[in-house]
Protein backbone atom coordinates (compact mmCIF):
# COMPACT_ATOMS: atom_id res chain seq x y z
CA UNK A 1 0.00 0.00 0.00
CA UNK A 2 1.41 3.50 -1.18
CA UNK A 3 1.10 6.37 1.64
CA UNK A 4 1.84 9.93 0.71
CA UNK A 5 3.63 11.04 3.69
CA UNK A 6 2.25 14.15 5.23
CA UNK A 7 4.05 17.62 4.46
CA UNK A 8 5.39 17.50 8.36
CA UNK A 9 7.28 14.39 8.05
CA UNK A 10 8.46 14.98 4.49
CA UNK A 11 10.34 18.00 5.75
CA UNK A 12 11.86 16.08 8.45
CA UNK A 13 12.73 13.08 6.14
CA UNK A 14 14.44 15.65 4.00
CA UNK A 15 16.29 17.72 7.10
CA UNK A 16 17.43 13.90 8.90
CA UNK A 17 18.67 12.48 6.20
CA UNK A 18 21.05 15.19 4.27
CA UNK A 19 22.36 16.61 7.93
CA UNK A 20 22.99 13.44 9.53
CA UNK A 21 24.11 11.39 5.77
CA UNK A 22 26.80 14.67 4.97
CA UNK A 23 27.75 15.31 9.02
CA UNK A 24 28.92 10.80 9.36
CA UNK A 25 30.50 11.03 5.74
CA UNK A 26 31.92 14.03 6.03
CA UNK A 27 33.41 13.06 9.26
CA UNK A 28 34.41 9.86 7.46
CA UNK A 29 36.14 11.11 4.96
CA UNK A 30 37.73 13.80 7.50
CA UNK A 31 38.78 10.70 9.87
CA UNK A 32 37.54 13.20 12.46
CA UNK A 33 35.49 11.36 15.22
CA UNK A 34 35.09 8.13 13.13
CA UNK A 35 38.29 5.54 14.15
CA UNK A 36 38.60 3.28 10.83
CA UNK A 37 37.81 -0.05 11.61
CA UNK A 38 40.34 -2.99 12.16
CA UNK A 39 39.52 -6.38 10.42
CA UNK A 40 38.27 -7.83 13.36
CA UNK A 41 35.95 -5.00 14.04
CA UNK A 42 34.43 -5.16 10.37
CA UNK A 43 33.49 -8.57 10.84
CA UNK A 44 31.91 -7.52 14.13
CA UNK A 45 30.03 -5.33 12.57
CA UNK A 46 28.98 -7.85 9.79
CA UNK A 47 27.79 -10.55 12.01
CA UNK A 48 25.07 -8.33 14.18
CA UNK A 49 23.82 -6.96 11.03
CA UNK A 50 23.57 -10.27 9.05
CA UNK A 51 19.97 -10.87 8.35
CA UNK A 52 16.26 -10.26 7.16
CA UNK A 53 14.72 -7.11 7.18
CA UNK A 54 11.22 -5.69 6.47
CA UNK A 55 11.18 -1.79 5.49
CA UNK A 56 9.44 0.80 4.43
CA UNK A 57 10.44 2.37 0.94
CA UNK A 58 10.42 6.29 0.87
CA UNK A 59 10.90 8.09 -2.22
CA UNK A 60 10.56 11.75 -3.74
CA UNK A 61 8.14 12.47 -6.03
CA UNK A 62 7.90 15.19 -9.12
CA UNK A 63 5.17 16.88 -7.88
CA UNK A 64 4.77 19.43 -5.17
CA UNK A 65 3.59 18.63 -1.56
CA UNK A 66 0.64 20.88 -1.90
CA UNK A 67 0.52 23.99 -4.50
CA UNK A 68 2.67 27.07 -3.97
CA UNK A 69 5.31 24.53 -1.49
CA UNK A 70 8.62 24.28 -2.00
CA UNK A 71 8.75 20.90 -1.12
CA UNK A 72 7.86 18.06 -2.90
CA UNK A 73 5.62 15.08 -2.26
CA UNK A 74 7.12 11.64 -1.44
CA UNK A 75 5.62 8.11 -1.15
CA UNK A 76 6.22 5.63 1.44
CA UNK A 77 5.66 1.91 0.03
CA UNK A 78 5.50 -1.04 2.92
CA UNK A 79 6.71 -4.25 3.58
CA UNK A 80 9.69 -4.12 1.25
CA UNK A 81 11.98 -6.93 2.36
CA UNK A 82 15.62 -6.05 2.61
CA UNK A 83 18.46 -8.47 3.22
CA UNK A 84 22.18 -8.41 4.30
CA UNK A 85 24.55 -11.53 3.45
CA UNK A 86 27.55 -13.22 4.78
CA UNK A 87 29.65 -11.59 2.27
CA UNK A 88 28.29 -7.99 2.85
CA UNK A 89 26.01 -7.92 0.10
CA UNK A 90 22.65 -5.75 0.49
CA UNK A 91 20.16 -6.69 -1.74
CA UNK A 92 16.62 -4.43 -1.58
CA UNK A 93 14.00 -6.63 -2.85
CA UNK A 94 12.50 -4.03 -5.99
CA UNK A 95 12.52 -0.70 -6.27
CA UNK A 96 9.13 0.64 -7.60
CA UNK A 97 9.36 1.75 -10.97
CA UNK A 98 7.88 5.12 -9.89
CA UNK A 99 10.38 5.91 -7.69
CA UNK A 100 12.82 5.50 -10.79
CA UNK A 101 10.68 7.22 -13.15
CA UNK A 102 8.87 9.74 -12.11
CA UNK A 103 11.37 12.68 -13.15
CA UNK A 104 11.74 11.27 -16.42
CA UNK A 105 10.71 14.23 -19.42
CA UNK A 106 10.12 11.62 -22.03
CA UNK A 107 6.23 10.47 -21.94
CA UNK A 108 6.96 7.35 -24.26
CA UNK A 109 10.16 5.97 -22.50
CA UNK A 110 8.27 7.11 -18.64
CA UNK A 111 5.29 4.86 -19.60
CA UNK A 112 6.85 1.95 -21.14
CA UNK A 113 9.15 1.41 -17.75
CA UNK A 114 5.58 2.38 -15.45
CA UNK A 115 4.80 -1.25 -17.09
CA UNK A 116 7.69 -3.24 -16.74
CA UNK A 117 8.06 -5.64 -13.45
CA UNK A 118 10.46 -4.03 -10.09
CA UNK A 119 13.78 -5.23 -9.91
CA UNK A 120 16.06 -5.88 -6.79
CA UNK A 121 18.65 -3.60 -6.26
CA UNK A 122 21.89 -5.33 -5.20
CA UNK A 123 24.74 -3.78 -3.68
CA UNK A 124 27.72 -4.17 -1.12
CA UNK A 125 28.28 -2.08 2.19
CA UNK A 126 31.73 -1.39 3.73
CA UNK A 127 31.64 -0.52 7.16
CA UNK A 128 33.29 2.38 8.98
CA UNK A 129 31.63 2.52 11.92
CA UNK A 130 30.77 0.30 14.51
CA UNK A 131 28.92 2.52 17.30
CA UNK A 132 26.38 2.62 15.59
CA UNK A 133 27.18 0.77 12.58
CA UNK A 134 27.67 2.95 9.95
CA UNK A 135 28.56 2.04 6.09
CA UNK A 136 28.70 3.49 2.35
CA UNK A 137 26.88 1.51 0.43
CA UNK A 138 29.29 0.51 -3.24
CA UNK A 139 29.56 -1.47 -6.24
CA UNK A 140 25.82 -0.59 -6.69
CA UNK A 141 24.51 -3.23 -9.46
CA UNK A 142 23.02 -0.83 -12.79
CA UNK A 143 19.66 -1.89 -13.58
CA UNK A 144 18.65 -2.72 -17.10
CA UNK A 145 15.05 -3.54 -18.31
CA UNK A 146 13.93 -4.11 -22.09
CA UNK A 147 11.39 -2.34 -22.75
CA UNK A 148 9.37 -1.24 -26.30
CA UNK A 149 7.43 2.11 -27.01
CA UNK A 150 7.51 3.88 -30.41
CA UNK A 151 7.52 0.22 -32.62
CA UNK A 152 11.38 -0.67 -31.64
CA UNK A 153 12.50 -2.35 -28.47
CA UNK A 154 15.07 -0.72 -26.49
CA UNK A 155 17.55 -1.47 -23.64
CA UNK A 156 17.42 1.33 -20.70
CA UNK A 157 19.99 1.07 -17.93
CA UNK A 158 19.79 2.72 -14.43
CA UNK A 159 23.32 3.32 -12.77
CA UNK A 160 23.08 4.32 -9.35
CA UNK A 161 25.51 6.81 -8.00
CA UNK A 162 28.09 5.10 -5.38
CA UNK A 163 30.30 8.56 -4.39
CA UNK A 164 29.93 9.47 -0.49
CA UNK A 165 27.62 10.69 0.91
CA UNK A 166 25.01 10.28 -1.40
CA UNK A 167 24.59 5.96 -0.93
CA UNK A 168 25.02 5.28 2.93
CA UNK A 169 23.15 3.62 5.51
CA UNK A 170 23.45 2.19 9.37
CA UNK A 171 22.61 -0.57 11.79
CA UNK A 172 21.34 0.78 15.33
CA UNK A 173 21.81 -2.74 16.79
CA UNK A 174 22.10 -2.12 20.00
CA UNK A 175 18.43 0.35 20.70
CA UNK A 176 16.02 0.32 18.21
CA UNK A 177 17.51 -2.87 15.96
CA UNK A 178 16.78 0.38 13.18
CA UNK A 179 18.08 -0.56 9.49
CA UNK A 180 18.49 2.38 7.16
CA UNK A 181 19.89 2.35 3.72
CA UNK A 182 19.75 5.34 1.35
CA UNK A 183 20.69 5.30 -2.03
CA UNK A 184 21.37 8.02 -5.03
CA UNK A 185 20.09 7.51 -8.75
CA UNK A 186 23.17 7.87 -11.23
CA UNK A 187 22.83 8.60 -15.01
CA UNK A 188 19.75 6.54 -17.07
CA UNK A 189 20.99 5.40 -20.67
CA UNK A 190 18.55 4.47 -23.80
CA UNK A 191 20.24 2.07 -25.95
CA UNK A 192 23.69 3.48 -24.75
CA UNK A 193 22.38 7.10 -24.91
CA UNK A 194 22.60 9.45 -21.35
CA UNK A 195 18.72 10.63 -20.72
CA UNK A 196 19.18 14.15 -19.06
CA UNK A 197 17.35 12.81 -15.33
CA UNK A 198 17.21 14.68 -12.08
CA UNK A 199 18.87 12.66 -9.58
CA UNK A 200 16.94 11.37 -6.48
CA UNK A 201 17.47 9.45 -3.59
CA UNK A 202 15.75 6.09 -2.34
CA UNK A 203 15.58 5.60 1.68
CA UNK A 204 14.70 1.95 3.30
CA UNK A 205 14.14 2.02 6.94
CA UNK A 206 12.74 -0.55 9.21
CA UNK A 207 10.90 2.14 10.59
CA UNK A 208 10.07 4.81 8.13
CA UNK A 209 7.92 7.55 10.18
CA UNK A 210 11.19 7.83 12.56
CA UNK A 211 15.18 8.54 11.25
CA UNK A 212 17.67 8.98 13.91
CA UNK A 213 20.12 10.91 13.88
CA UNK A 214 23.31 9.37 14.14
CA UNK A 215 24.92 12.05 16.08
CA UNK A 216 22.88 11.23 18.86
CA UNK A 217 23.13 7.80 18.72
CA UNK A 218 26.86 7.70 18.77
CA UNK A 219 26.40 9.91 22.21
CA UNK A 220 23.78 7.05 23.71
CA UNK A 221 26.62 4.24 22.25
CA UNK A 222 29.66 5.90 24.47
CA UNK A 223 26.89 6.42 27.68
Amino acid sequence: RIRIMKQRSFILFILAVFCIGLMSSCDNDNNGDVRVLTKEEKARALSLTIGEYTTGMTFVLNQLSKPGSKYNKVDTVRNIKCRVANDTTLTIASIPMRALTDFIEDSNLKAALNQVDAQPLVCKINFYDDAPICFLITKIQPQTFKVTYGGKQHTVVQNYDVAAPWSWGYYDYKFSKDLFAIVTTGKLTVDGVEVPLQATTIAVNTTPDNIYSVDLLRAKYKQ
